[in-house]
């Protein structure tokens, strides 16, 4: 994560740190086209999205990048990912407005549907193969998703 100076976006946008300020809150009080300018320079530096605190802007890099194929620990399974919803609560993560910022990084989608390919040890209540259905906070849009394997945070899918 970067965090650029409230002052930097203001430099960068030709506007007082002020004015930058409220553009972040929300403010009725700009005009449209000073709110444009902000978010244009918040854009030209390469962030999507920009959250006012402390002083600080929060801004976060978009980039995609391949990570490791997760393996499940005790008591979780992994599953391969077949579909996945994207909602409210996603669209707010990605522009910075949700009430909390997770860690990076971060991978969107927390409706996930798809098979249970591996287990980690201890978990008897499901076998490979199953379809099942999840939700948790991020992780969908991955090719595969780690979820605990108590049966509240998965819903077995009914056979064909």
């Amino acid at each position: 994560m970067h965090r650029p100076t409230i002052r930097a976006l203001a430099n960068a946008a030709g506007v007082s740190t002020a004015t930058v300020n409220r553009v972040l809150a929300g403010s009725a009080n700009v005009k449209l086209a000073t709110t444009q300018r902000v978010k244009n320079a918040a854009r030209d530096l390469g962030f999507t999205g920009v959250q006012a605190g402390q002083g600080q802007v929060a801004a976060v890099k978009s980039r995609y990048k391949d990570v490791p194929t997760p393996f499940p620990g005790s008591g979780q399974v992994r599953i391969k990912t077949h579909a996945v919803a994207l909602g409210f609560v996603d669209g707010l993560i990605a522009a910075g407005r949700y009430q909390m910022i997770p860690t990076l990084p971060y991978t969107p989608g927390g409706e996930i549907g798809g098979v249970v390919d591996m287990l980690g040890p201890g978990v008897p209540d499901i076998r490979p193969g199953s379809r099942v259905v999840t939700w948790q906070l991020g992780g969908g849009l991955a090719d595969y998703a780690i979820v605990p394997a108590t049966r509240r945070h998965w819903w077995q899918v009914p056979g064909r």
